[in-house]
């Protein structure tokens, strides 16, 4: 019996994600997901990907409580406590400004 039950297209939002994502993290879950609708156990699939067996099952119940969530939303990591990343998105818009600029303009 599989623990996960994905609908057709559950599945192949899945399938899509794993060769169309450059985010290592999820990419090693997309395939957990569908191993696991294949019939595969959890023991089985966090060996595979050298992960704990408590992992695994985290992941089926992140992706099973995302229902609201449109197709890869659904398999980014849970937000975690603690302290947030100091730029929250600051430095990107600064290096595509930078790199954007000539060289001799910005010193």
């Amino acid at each position: 019996m599989a623990i996960v039950n994905l609908s057709a297209k559950e599945r192949q939002v899945l399938e899509t994600f794993t060769v169309q994502t450059s985010r290592a993290k999820a990419l090693r879950r997309a395939p957990a997901l569908l191993w696991l609708d294949e019939g595969e156990s959890v023991e089985e699939i966090t060996q595979r990907l050298v992960v704990s067996r408590r992992t695994g099952y985290d992941w089926v119940e992140h992706f099973a409580g995302g229902e609201e969530l449109e197709g890869a939303s659904r398999l980014a990591a849970a937000p975690r406590r603690g302290r947030p990343p100091t730029a929250q998105g600051r430095i990107d818009p600064l290096m595509d400004e930078v790199s954007a600029a000539d060289p001799r303009e910005v010193g």
